[in-house]
Parts: structure tokens; C-alpha cells; sequence
């Protein structure tokens, strides 16, 4: 899953991406954070040509999800 946050992240922010992972309570937590301030893509429609990276993460994730940061953005998902 992190390499679908990751491949999203290299596709359309066109910025250094930094990566993290986080273990709490037996949930790892994926991160990554850019330098693109506008908010992540729309899951693709089912058809489309491309874009099912989101679709692949919401469907294994518990939840995921995208924050606004002052230097860009951080999407993130959970994995229990």
C-alpha cells in the first residue's frame, strides 16, 4: 500500500516526497507527505483509464485520508 502513496505522490505533486511509518497499538500507520499544498485526486471512476491507486488504498485500509500542511500535504492510511 505505501507504494501507492508513494507512486500518487511521484505522479502528481512533482515535489520531494517524504516518507513515514508508525506502529501504535497494533496499527501501522502510512504517510506521505509533499510539497504540492492542493488536495489529493478523486478516486478514479470504475472504467477509467489509470488513477485506481486511492481505490487500491481505500479498499485494504482501515481509514485513510489527506491533511493540508503548511508546506503542502500529507496523505495517510491505516492498517490494522
Amino acid at each position: 500500500m505505501m507504494d501507492e502513496l508513494v507512486a500518487n505522490a511521484l505522479t502528481h505533486a512533482h515535489s520531494e516526497s517524504v516518507v513515514e511509518c508508525h506502529v501504535a497499538d497494533a496499527v501501522l500507520h502510512l504517510e506521505v507527505h509533499d510539497r504540492d499544498p492542493s488536495h489529493f485526486r478523486p478516486i478514479s471512476a470504475p472504467g477509467a483509464e489509470g488513477g485506481y491507486g486511492l481505490r487500491v488504498v481505500a479498499a485494504l485500509s482501515r481509514a485513510w485520508g489527506c491533511e493540508a500542511e503548511p508546506t503542502g500535504k500529507k496523505v495517510w492510511a491505516e492498517l490494522s
